[in-house]
C-alpha cells in the first residue's frame, strides 16, 4: 500500500518540477480570462471527463468553469464500452463544440491521456477556429508513441497553446 503513496508523491514531484513553467502559463491564461470576463471551459471524454465533473459547480471551486459534457461519453453509459466507440467517432466532438458559445479569448482545458481520439481533436480544432486558447492535460510520452485516430493526423498536444504533461507511466 505504501508503495502506491510513494509513487504518487514521486510523480507529483516530477510534475511540480518539470511542468512548473507550463502550469504558470496556464494560471496566467486563466487569470486573464477571468479578469477580462472571458469564458473558461473544460472537456474530457469518458474517464478523462471526471476532471471536468470535479471542476464544475463545486463548493469552494472556481465558479467560472463551464464544463462540456457529452451524454454518450459519461461513465454511466451501458455498456461502458460504448463511450470508447463515441470518443472515436469523428464529428461527435465538433457537434458538442458547436453547442458552446465559444468566442476569441476564451480558454478551453482539454484532458486526454493519449490525446489521439477524434472527439478531443474535433473539440480542439473547432475551438481554435473560434480563437479559443487551448490548455492540454495529457501524457506526452505515451501520446508521442501512438498515432492519431483523427483524419487530420493531429494529437492533442499538437493543437494546444499550453501543454501540461502528467508524466504518468
Amino acid at each position: 500500500m505504501f508503495q502506491y503513496f510513494e509513487k504518487a508523491k514521486e510523480l507529483l514531484s516530477i510534475v511540480e518540477e518539470k511542468e512548473a513553467p507550463a502550469i504558470e502559463q496556464a494560471i496566467e491564461l486563466l487569470t486573464q480570462a477571468n479578469l477580462t470576463k472571458k469564458a473558461i471551459y473544460i472537456f474530457g471524454a469518458s474517464h478523462a471527463g471526471i476532471l471536468a465533473e470535479e471542476m464544475y459547480y463545486r463548493a469552494g471551486g472556481m465558479m467560472t468553469i463551464n464544463a462540456i459534457f457529452g451524454r454518450e461519453l459519461m461513465l454511466d453509459r451501458s455498456p461502458i464500452t460504448f463511450t470508447s466507440k463515441m470518443e472515436r467517432l469523428e464529428g461527435y466532438g465538433s457537434a458538442l463544440a458547436a453547442t458552446q458559445p465559444f468566442t476569441a479569448g476564451d480558454v478551453l482545458i482539454l484532458h486526454s491521456v493519449s490525446g489521439r481520439n477524434p472527439v478531443i481533436i474535433d473539440m480542439a480544432l473547432h475551438a481554435k477556429e473560434k480563437g479559443v486558447k487551448i490548455i492540454a492535460l495529457t501524457n506526452l510520452t505515451y501520446s508521442k508513441t501512438v498515432t492519431s485516430r483523427h483524419t487530420s493526423g493531429l494529437r492533442l498536444f499538437e493543437t494546444a497553446d499550453i501543454v501540461i504533461d502528467n508524466h504518468g507511466e
